[in-house]
């Protein structure tokens, strides 16, 4: 009898240590969002260690016009200098909850801290700029746990780490669901038609870029029912982020404000197959709403 009471109070003590861990690492798990503030207002146009761009170890938030860079959190400036791949950049070192960060803001027109100085969270360091090795005004983020090394072996996807609540507006709401390049040379003209297999309507050129709104039989529209054969261009399809800690559901539906479907975890990247009044399919006409994501471009 107190070989099956002991037995009882063993199994009693390990599920309650078992549920115990759970909550605790999913504590941990979502507690890592929310970390930082969003260091600049824009539209993230590359993400972490992506399928096309596996090499790049942050994201890119662009915007045009003078776009002010802030401290994602307070700590101390480790170095605040000119590259030839970074540009202007600025490198902060964080302890938070006594883990340590090292967050890198790249590319910048100008640095407004130096080496060595103390910064809180928020405080400006610099404008968004278009220095060093980099093709239109944007701002490239890192975080890198504990810190930054040059072969990026720490970094992190700042998307997991980042306050959900003030993101940058970068959901357009236009009906766009991807971009397309012209595949030819610069000046080389191709026929757009009113359709697929339509009337001829003008032309396009080589190395123009345009958003895509919808995909028929092997055609892409461009907007305003002009219709390009998909053999001629490069597609890139947006990418849409579950931006919600990691474990968090969000329901998904089989139309825009149609039936439940079921649901997507936060941090989860999904493709995105068509835009409607808000709303993004994610394939197989799984839609969820627009602000439940970030789209990247």
């Amino acid at each position: 009898m107190m070989v099956k009471v002991v037995k009882r109070i063993s199994l009693t003590v390990l599920f309650s240590a078992i549920m115990v861990f759970s909550l605790i690492s999913n504590t941990i798990k979502v507690g890592a969002q929310g970390i930082f503030i969003w260091p600049a207002e824009g539209q993230i146009t590359s993400g972490f260690r992506t399928v096309d761009r596996p090499d790049h170890h942050g994201i890119d938030i662009a915007k045009s016009g003078d776009v002010p860079v802030v401290a994602a959190a307070s700590g101390t400036v480790s170095k605040s200098y000119y590259s030839d791949s970074y540009g202007n950049v600025i490198f902060i070192r964080h302890t938070i909850n006594g883990t340590q960060y090292e967050t890198v803001y790249a590319h910048l027109r100008s640095r407004a801290v130096s080496t060595g100085q103390t910064v809180s969270q928020g405080q400006f360091i610099g404008y968004m700029g278009n220095t060093g090795d980099s093709s239109g005004q944007h701002l490239h983020f890192e975080i890198h746990k504990p810190y930054w090394t040059s072969d990026k072996r720490y970094a992190v996807d700042p998307l997991q780490y980042l306050n959900s609540l003030g993101s940058p507006a970068n959901n357009p709401y236009d009906g766009t669901f991807g971009t397309l390049k012209v595949n030819y040379p610069a000046g080389y003209g191709v026929n757009v038609y009113n359709a697929p297999n339509g009337s001829y309507k003008g032309k396009v050129y080589g190395g123009e870029s345009y958003k895509v709104y919808a995909y028929q039989d092997g055609w892409y529209d461009i907007g305003n029912s002009t219709w390009i054969k998909a053999e001629h261009v490069i597609f890139k399809r947006y990418i849409a982020y579950i931006n919600y800690p990691s474990g968090y559901g969000v329901n998904v539906y089989n139309a825009p404000n149609g039936s439940y479907k079921g649901k997507v975890y936060g941090g989860e990247s999904y493709k995105v197959y068509a835009e409607k009044d808000g709303w993004y399919d994610l394939g197989n006409s799984t839609w969820v709403k627009g602000e439940h994501v970030i789209i990247i471009k």
